[in-house]
């Protein structure tokens, strides 16, 4: 090769027309046609003429030249038919040189323009024909079907991009905008980014989607969404997240239909014990629906009591491996959410036919105690039962029963007192935090209620249900039945001294170095109770591990095989942590979030807040009255000592943000 000649390279999957300006070892040193001057190998070259460019001339001159060349290879370009081509060489083995595809394009003899044209054309294609150093060879149709179909899916993945974006930006100006030809898609692109964030599957196209909207902030999906009207402004991103469905399938619904429809068994089960001559109660908040415990009281001859701790017998109503109970193991819990209720069964039984209604008689599996008048137990049983509820009370009611000097409650309080008491003894750890409960009303109003939880109240339904939960598992123990057990480790420190009456930061403190709470099918102890074993029995209705051992129970009292097998109730106990770890971190991140939504509009509000200590560059407060942390910065609050209170003004949160903002007064 001479300087002059008329060169042609691939460079970014474009032909390049240029001039060879000098060839030395195999290096040519050539102009572009954008007045670019390269160095490349020989063998990038695919075309070469003879005809010499005159090089002395000006380099504005020669680029004019090189433009003119390739201009008029583009024109002929297109007259390359290059699926016809395809048809007619498809099934040939062997590579074609551009010389060839170029003379049964154009027909007969053919020159570097046409040479060239159809290399230009075969390199804007590339799906018929795969290019080779040795020139083309066609695709097998297997081949060009794939690559059409890829290239499709690129096409509209580009045009879901383009319309998208123009969308998305439209609306978060204001404008009004119609939905793209892809706007499902858009939108579920979207919804996928706000949920799952750089996890979602198609984490890169919805960041791609959102550049090009110029938006890049990481609520943007979801304020989009809002802006949109498939979200509210407070969608609670975790029932996605999880997959929590709020509604029952509809056999499933069917299936509690028939089942409540269906009338009692009554006297087909004469091992069930009639106790609706007692006197009984149920203790809960006046908005609970779901009853699943009662109590009641006798004084008997000798000085003595008899307790009855009563729970909603589940497996009367859900037959074990029926839809219900699939259903009811899938959802694992309920989940109390301040907006919210979503039930583990159907309200048709959580609400109605399981729920201890007051003046309904129902199946029960109940424990009787008696004790003397210290409080010592004397003797118990379990039995399958039928009870009537008598009385509905709230837990403001049985507190004011209790001041006002009522046998019942007194003596119920009085035991409740000694079982603590005891449970101290072996270890139990007492850590009465306030209870925070926030409501979302059906008009939108947020309130925030504040409960103490050492009330007389609280103390007698807390330790009659860790009794019952107690000799229920015990029960199981000896009698050599699987059971779930529920184990906890020493905390990692103790700060807190047996029964010692603790403050408020020292109690918060102990909760931070708890163990976790596990389940396990080996009896073990619970550090946090002060017994051992330990099985929970008491809520049915809306926990699966509570109706599982509500049937090996059950089993036992009616002299029955188990139903349940260890390795059965392993995997139960394994897909039930998994759910009821997931719905309990919903309910305190919904917790959470509406108690910012409340504080929101109230900035300038003004409340007492605990100092808990200094971390980092921060002194970290508990605001008392909500039972919520923030922070104040160390360079304003250095001063300030662990356990002093102080008052602090809101001054800013923003709930989606999860971010609390507040100054000392």
């Amino acid at each position: 090769m001479e300087p002059g000649y008329l060169i042609e390279f691939i460079e970014g999957g474009r032909v390049v027309t240029g001039v060879c300006l000098e060839f030395r070892k195999g290096k040519v040193r050539a102009l572009t046609e954008t007045m670019k001057e390269v160095q490349l190998s020989e063998d990038r070259i695919v075309i070469s003429e003879k005809a010499r460019v005159e090089t002395a001339q000006r380099r504005e001159g020669l680029a004019r030249k090189l433009k003119e060349i390739s201009s008029r290879r583009e024109e002929l370009k297109a007259q390359v038919d290059i699926r016809g081509l395809w048809e007619v060489l498809q099934g040939e083995p062997q590579e074609f040189s551009a010389e060839e595809i170029a003379e049964l394009a154009f027909g007969g003899k053919v020159g570097p323009d046409q040479v060239s044209a159809v290399v230009r054309a075969m390199l804007a294609d590339r799906v018929y024909f795969r290019f080779k150093p040795d020139g083309f060879r066609p695709n097998p149709p297997e081949t060009v079907e794939k690559i059409l179909r890829q290239k499709e899916r690129e096409q509209q993945k580009e045009t879901l991009l383009r319309e998208g974006s123009e969308w998305i930006r439209s609306l978060w100006e204001g404008k009004p905008a119609t939905p793209p030809s892809f706007g499902e898609e858009v939108v579920e692109l979207l919804k996928e980014k706000a949920i799952f964030g750089n996890e979602a599957p198609r984490s890169a196209i919805a960041e791609e989607l959102l550049r090009r909207a110029g938006m890049s902030q990481p609520l943007a999906p979801f304020k989009i969404l809002v802006r949109m009207g498939v979200w509210s402004r407070d969608e609670n991103i975790l029932i996605h997240r999880f997959g929590i469905k709020r509604g029952f399938p509809e056999e499933v619904e069917k299936e509690a239909f028939t089942i409540v429809s269906s009338p009692l068994k009554g006297t087909l089960e004469p091992w069930r014990e009639d106790l609706t001559h007692l006197a009984t109660f149920t203790v809960d908040s006046p908005r609970t629906r779901d009853l699943d415990d009662a109590l009641s009281f006798e004084v008997v001859e000798g000085g003595r009591y008899r307790i009855g701790i009563h729970i909603a017998d589940v497996t009367s109503r859900v037959p074990m491996g029926s839809l219900l109970d699939q259903e009811a193991l899938r959802r694992a819990t309920s989940i109390y959410l301040p907006e919210e209720r979503i039930p583990m069964l159907p309200p048709c039984l959580s609400e109605e036919a399981c729920s201890l209604v007051q003046g309904q008689v129902r199946p029960a599996v109940s424990l009787l105690l008696e004790v003397d008048n210290e409080g010592n137990l004397l003797q118990y049983r379990f039995t399958p039962s039928w009870i009537r509820v008598g009385q509905r009370l709230s837990y403001e009611d049985v507190d004011q029963r209790t001041e006002q000097g009522d046998q019942v409650m007194t003596t119920l309080w009085n035991v409740a007192k000694v079982w603590r008491g005891r449970r101290v003894e072996r270890g139990a750890l007492l850590l009465p935090l306030p209870e925070v409960t926030v409501r979302v009303e059906s008009e939108g109003a947020i309130t925030v209620e504040r409960r103490e939880r050492e009330t007389p109240s609280q103390i007698i339904v807390s330790e009659m249900m860790i009794m019952a939960n107690w000799l229920a598992a015990s029960l199981l123990r000896e009698a050599g039945v699987p059971c779930i057990y529920r184990v906890q480790p020493e905390p990692r420190e103790r700060v807190v001294n047996g029964g010692e009456s603790a403050d408020l930061l020292t109690c918060y403190k102990q909760r931070k170095l708890l163990s976790r709470v596990s389940t396990q099918l080996e009896p073990g102890p619970h550090s946090s109770l002060g017994l051992v074993p330990y099985s929970t029995l008491t809520s049915p209705i809306r926990r699966y591990l509570d109706l599982a051992l509500q049937r090996q129970l059950l089993s036992v009292l009616k002299g029955e095989h188990p139903p349940y097998t260890r390795e059965y109730l392993e995997r139960i106990a394994a897909q039930c942590e998994e759910v009821m770890a997931q719905a309990s971190q919903m309910e305190q991140a919904r917790q959470r979030y509406w108690l910012l939504r409340y504080l929101e509009e109230r900035k300038g509000y003004e409340t007492s807040a605990l100092v808990l200590g200094r971390y980092g560059q921060k002194v970290q407060l508990l605001l008392v009255e909500f039972m919520v942390e923030a922070s104040v910065p160390l360079a304003a609050a250095h001063w300030l000592r662990e356990g002093e209170e102080v008052r602090v003004r809101i001054l800013r949160a923003r709930p989606l943000d999860d971010d609390l903002r507040v100054e000392l007064c």
